[in-house]
């Protein structure tokens, strides 16, 4: 950030917006600014090589020490890092060297949990033990806001998914609900954008694998379309939060709302036209109450859609039409997949692929968000050349089909770029 805007401060100089005075009291401030990051970033790789070097050397000598030396060592070295950290947090004011020592107690409770289990011979219970690892310094977070700690539980809980569905595959964790929420507080009363992304990334996980044990026959279908409708009440809520206090997490809810929508869409119509076998995506008339949660969040994303509107009536009807096109389109398209034929079904969803990209991308021009409207361009173009390349070496004249279709493609870059230009002028202009 600080580079881009020190390149567009010598810019300013050049066409006169700025005098050179000024623009060298803007450089001043983020040379500091990136160095800061560059220290922050220092500190946590120590914590994690000093703390890897503790363990390895208490792991090279492990038998040699007595069982009683070995708990106090562990107890030792955990209470010494937490008490280090609090002790400069509140007597020095040195945030990220406070940091340092959070981040290694948080490190120490978890292997030593791991070795107090081997040397007292517990069963391997990898998943609980993570469990107890997120749980045990949880508390760390509550009382000290220690934001790398924040983001550690976040990685574990998205790890202890994939080790308990792993070793218990007939098992549902709701458990996972409670952790979920209480990390996504600590992330919005911490502002902090990292921790929340892992943890919006970890529930498709969860999602998943259980509608994959719910559904026996068919289940990447409804997996998929599982996830287009979490991807439509993330897009949801962050239009719902746009004006709002957390305004700052939008552009987060946006992006990852359209990836979940596009991309499961873009893999489904890939694998249906690739597939030799087909199976029904709904195993049997008795499993119809477990579509309940996929119509839940399809509700819920367009509730949080409308309240979210009526915030920016400014923008008028436009953004609520494309957003209420895209959203029946692949509403409906959940329950069409039920009674569809493979080859159509192929069809239906590379079309339903492009038509979202365009509603999309209509949405972001209406919004002026550029960002929005990178993503969705990217998606599209990728869509466009799958579908072309799988079907034009089939054809016999293909070498007249692509140079048609590279034709298309050309003027369709043009508008679009158009478009983009228009996008960034507009943007700028309302800066100014």
């Amino acid at each position: 950030m600080g580079f881009s805007i020190i390149q567009e401060v010598d810019k300013w100089v050049k066409e006169g917006i700025i005098t050179p005075e000024q623009a060298e009291k803007i450089k001043s401030r983020y040379p500091q600014r990136e160095f800061k990051k560059f220290t922050h970033v220092l500190y946590i790789l120590s914590a994690l090589l000093i703390g890897g070097g503790i363990l390895l050397f208490v792991a090279s000598n492990w038998e040699k020490i007595p069982i009683i030396y070995r708990v106090l060592l562990i107890y030792g070295l955990l209470t010494y890092f937490s008490f280090q950290g609090f002790f400069i947090y509140e007597r020095k004011g040195n945030y990220w060297l406070s940091e340092f020592f959070f981040f290694l107690a948080a490190i120490t409770f978890g292997a030593g949990g791991w070795l107090i289990a081997q040397m007292f011979h517990f069963p391997p219970y990898y998943a609980k033990g993570i469990l107890v690892w997120i749980i045990g310094t949880l508390p760390l977070v509550f009382l000290t806001e220690s934001r790398t700690v924040l983001v550690l539980h976040s990685f574990l809980l998205s790890v202890w998914l994939g080790v308990y569905f792993y070793h218990y595959p007939q098992n549902i964790p709701y458990h996972y609900f409670v952790l979920f929420f209480i990390l996504v507080y600590l992330s919005y009363r911490l502002r902090l954008f990292v921790p929340l992304f892992l943890l919006l990334c970890s529930f498709p996980i969860w999602l998943g694998c259980v509608m994959e044990k719910l559904w026996q026959e068919g289940s990447f279908i409804i997996v998929a379309n599982s996830l287009m409708a979490y991807g439509f009440l993330l897009f949801a809520l962050g239009e719902f939060q746009e004006n709002g206090r957390c305004s700052y997490l939008s552009p987060l809810y946006h992006l990852l709302g359209l990836t979940f929508v596009i991309f499961p869409n873009y893999v489904l119509s890939v694998d249906l036209r690739w597939s030799w076998k087909w199976r029904r995506a709904f195993p049997s008339p008795q499993s119809y109450l477990f579509i309940l949660p996929v119509i839940g969040m399809y509700l819920l994303s367009l509730l949080f859609f409308l309240l979210g509107w009526r915030r920016s009536r400014e923008r008028g009807n436009q953004v609520l039409s494309a957003f209420l096109a895209v959203f029946s389109l692949y509403f409906l398209m959940f329950f069409v997949s039920y009674h569809g034929v493979p080859k159509l079904l192929a069809i239906y969803y590379s079309i339903l692929t492009c038509i979202g990209c365009i509603c999309f991308l209509y949405l972001a021009f209406l919004k002026k968000n550029l960002p929005l409207f990178r993503v969705s361009f990217g998606f599209f173009i990728l869509a466009v050349l799958t579908y072309y390349f799988s079907e034009a070496w089939k054809l016999r004249y293909n070498a007249l089909f692509f140079l048609g279709g590279g034709v298309g493609l050309l003027l369709l870059s043009i508008y679009l770029e158009k478009g983009r230009k228009w996008l960034e002028r507009k943007l700028k202009a309302d800066r100014e």
